[in-house]
C-alpha cells in the first residue's frame, strides 16, 4: 500500500506539471509545487507525509519530468572543430562550469541537409562572425543541421558570443535555417534535444537547466524564427518564467 501511495504522489506530480506546461527551476520550487498536489491528494488522511518523503518523492517526480523533454546522448552525431576544418580562435575564455541554461538560436541564413552543405553554411558562419563582426571565433557553442549533425563551435569549455549578457551561465546553439516561416526537420530537432541531454550527463549542465529562444533574452531579434520559437514552447525544460540565468 506504501509503494502505491508513493507512485500515486510520482505520478500526480508529473502528470500535473506536464498539464501546467512548468518549467521548474530549483529544488525548493519543486519541493513546494509536489507538497501542493500530496495535500490535495491526501488531506483526508491521518498520517501526514514526512517532510523526507516529500523531498523523495519531489526528487522522483522531478527526474522524471526533467528526463521528458526526449533528448538521448547515446545516438548524438557531433562533429568536432578539426573535422569540419574550423579556423583557429584568436582568443579563449574558459566556462566555469556547469552551466544553468541554453539559448537556441536560428542562423537566419541557409538551410544545410548534407555534409557538404552544413559544413560550407558553417564556415560562411565563423567567417562572418570573424570576419566583419570581430569576434574571436564562431559565436554558437554549437551548430545543428538538418543532417541530423551537431557541429561544435566553441564547444562544452569555451564561452560563446550568442546572446548579450547571458553568454557567462548559457550555451548558444543554433539550428542552421530561417525558421520564420517552418520548423527545422525532426532530424535537426532530435539532434537538438540530444546535445543538450550530452550535456546533461557530461556535467556541463546543471539537471534542472532551462532553456530559451534568443528573443528572451533581446526582444529586438526575431531569433530564433517564430516557428521554432512556438515549438520551443512546448518543451517541458523551457523557463516560461523568463528568469534567464546570467
Amino acid at each position: 500500500m506504501e509503494h502505491k501511495r508513493r507512485r500515486c504522489l510520482s505520478l500526480m506530480a508529473q502528470m500535473l506539471i506536464r498539464w501546467q506546461n512548468v518549467a521548474l527551476s530549483s529544488r525548493p520550487s519543486n519541493l513546494l509545487y509536489t507538497l501542493g498536489v500530496c495535500t490535495l491528494i491526501f488531506s483526508v488522511e491521518a498520517s501526514p507525509l514526512s517532510w523526507d518523503e516529500l523531498s523523495s518523492v519531489s526528487r522522483e517526480a522531478t527526474g522524471a519530468y526533467k528526463r521528458d523533454f526526449g533528448g538521448d546522448c547515446s545516438r548524438l552525431s557531433l562533429v568536432s572543430r578539426e573535422e569540419w576544418e574550423a579556423r583557429e580562435p584568436v582568443l579563449i575564455t574558459p566556462l566555469n562550469l556547469p552551466m544553468r541554461g541554453v539559448f537556441v538560436h536560428h542562423s537566419a541564413m541557409a538551410f544545410c541537409e548534407t555534409t557538404e552543405e552544413c559544413v560550407a553554411e558553417l564556415k560562411i558562419i565563423q567567417a562572418l562572425h570573424m570576419d566583419t563582426n570581430c569576434w574571436d571565433d564562431i559565436g554558437y557553442s554549437f551548430l545543428v543541421g538538418e543532417n541530423g549533425k551537431v557541429y561544435e563551435g566553441r564547444g562544452w569549455d569555451r564561452q560563446g558570443a550568442h546572446t548579450k549578457y547571458y553568454n557567462r551561465a548559457n550555451y548558444g546553439i543554433c539550428v542552421m535555417g530561417n525558421f520564420e516561416e517552418r520548423l527545422p526537420n525532426e532530424k535537426a530537432l532530435t539532434a537538438l534535444k540530444d546535445i543538450m541531454d550530452c550535456g546533461v550527463k557530461e556535467g556541463k549542465l546543471i539537471e534542472d537547466f532551462k532553456m530559451f529562444g534568443h528573443r528572451d533574452a533581446r526582444n529586438t531579434t526575431a531569433c530564433p524564427g517564430q516557428k521554432l520559437y512556438e515549438n520551443l514552447q512546448t518543451w517541458s525544460i523551457y523557463g516560461h518564467d523568463k528568469n534567464m540565468p546570467k
